[in-house]
C-alpha cells in the first residue's frame, strides 16, 4: 500500500520547528553581539562540525527504537583524541592517527553491543559502562601525555575556501550520505523497521540483532572520528568530549527525530519518498497506536522489495502481518 505525501505535509514535520528555533536564536545572538552576520555564521561553522557528526551516530542508534541511546559517545571522543594524536604521533601520519580513533570508538562500541544483544544489558547502562570504562582509560593516558596534534592535520582543518570552513563542507556531504544510506539502502530501511516495531520487524526476516549492532558500531566510529578530529583542532584532554554528550541527543531531538525511536520525520517514515506511509502526524497518545502499526507494516514490507538481496522477504512479511493480525483479534 503506497500512501504518498503531499508537498504541504512534507513542511509540517516536527524538524521545522527546530530550523526556527535556531533561526530565532541567531537572531538575538545578532542582535546582542552586534557583529556580522557573516562573522557569527562563521564561527559557527568552525565548531558545528564536529557536534554534526557524532550527532548522525547519536540520531541512528535513538532511530532503533526505544531504549536505544548511546551515553559513551562523550567518554569516547576525549580517548579517541589521545589515542589519535598518540598514533599521529608516533607514525607521522595523520590518516594513521584518524583511523586509530575511529578504531577506539568501534572498540568501545562493540563493548556495548556485546552488552545490550549478548547479555541483555539496558543500552543506557551498557553504553554507560563501556563509557566509564573509556574514560579510566583516558586518565591513565593523560598523566604525562606530551605528543601534539599533528600540525597538517590541524591546517586543513583550519582552511577556508571562500570563507567556509572546509570541515563544514565535508560534513554537509557526510549528512548527505547518512540521509542516503537511511532512505535508499536495505540497511537504513531496515533500521527503520526495527525502530518502528521489533518484534514486527523479526517477524518480517530483518535480522534485528545485526542492524542494532552496526549501528551501535557506526556511531561509536563516529565519536571516533569527532575525537580524532577535534583534539587536532584545539588539543586532547580528559574532557574533550564531556559536553558532546546532552548535546549530541538534543541535536537529535531538535532535529525531528522521535525519542522513542523510528522515524525522523515524515520523509523517514516510508521506504522511499514516493512511499511514505505516514501521512498523518505522529502522535504519543493512545489514539496514535494503529498510525504506528500501519506505518511499520508498510516501512518493513517495502523495506526490501527494491533489492535482490530482500527477495523473499515481501512474502515474509506478509505471512507476519496475517499471523499478528490473527493474534490479535
Amino acid at each position: 500500500m503506497n500512501i504518498r505525501v503531499t508537498g504541504s505535509r512534507r513542511w509540517s514535520g516536527p524538524w521545522i520547528w527546530g530550523f526556527a528555533a535556531a533561526a530565532l536564536v541567531w537572531l538575538v545572538i545578532l542582535a546582542i553581539s552586534g557583529q556580522g552576520g557573516g562573522q557569527t555564521v562563521s564561527l559557527a561553522l568552525s565548531l558545528a562540525p564536529y557536534l554534526v557528526i557524532v550527532g548522525l551516530g547519536q540520531m541512528l542508534v535513538i532511530t532503533a527504537g526505544p531504549g536505544n541511546i548511546d551515553v559513551s559517545v562523550g567518554s569516547v571522543i576525549s580517548l579517541a583524541g589521545f589515542v589519535s594524536v598518540a598514533a599521529a604521533s608516533a607514525t607521522g601520519s595523520a590518516a594513521v592517527g584518524i583511523l586509530a580513533g575511529i578504531g577506539v570508538g568501534v572498540l568501545v562500541a562493540a563493548v556495548s553491543a556485546v552488552a545490550i544483544l549478548g547479555l541483555s544489558v539496558p543500552p543506557i547502562i551498557a553504553t554507560l559502562a563501556a563509557g566509564l570504562v573509556a574514560s579510566s582509560i583516558t586518565l591513565s593516558m593523560a598523566n604525562g601525555f606530551t605528543a601534539v596534534p599533528d600540525p597538517g592535520l590541524r591546517s586543513a582543518l583550519n582552511l577556508r575556501p571562500a570563507g567556509v570552513p572546509l570541515l563544514a563542507l565535508a560534513i554537509a556531504v557526510l549528512t548527505v550520505l547518512v540521509v542516503a544510506l537511511l532512505r535508499r539502502t536495505v540497511y537504513g530501511r531496515s533500521l527503520i523497521a526495527v525502530g518502528q516495531s521489533r518484534r514486527a520487524a523479526e517477524r518480517a526476516g530483518i535480522p534485528v540483532a545485526r542492524i542494532i549492532g552496526s549501528t551501535y558500531l557506526l556511531s561509536g566510529a563516529l565519536a571516533g572520528l569527532t575525537g580524532a578530529l577535534l583534539a587536532a583542532y584545539i588539543a586532547p584532554s580528559a574532557d574533550l568530549g564531556t559536553r558532546y554528550l546532552l548535546d549530541s541527543v538534543a541535536v537529535v531531538v531538535i532535529g525531528g527525530t522521535l525519542i522513542s525511536g523510528a522515524a525522523r520525520s515524515r520523509w523517514a517514515c516510508g521506504a522511499r519518498p514516493s512511499s511514505s506511509s505516514c501521512s498523518t502526524d505522529w502522535s504519543t497518545s493512545w489514539a496514535g497506536a494503529p498510525r504506528r502499526r500501519t506505518c511499520s507494516r508498510a516501512a518493513w514490507c517495502s523495506s526490501s522489495s527494491s533489492s535482490p538481496a530482500g527477495a523473499t522477504v515481501p512474502h515474509l512479511c506478509s505471512d507476519a502481518i496475517a499471523h499478528r493480525d490473527r493474534h490479535h483479534h
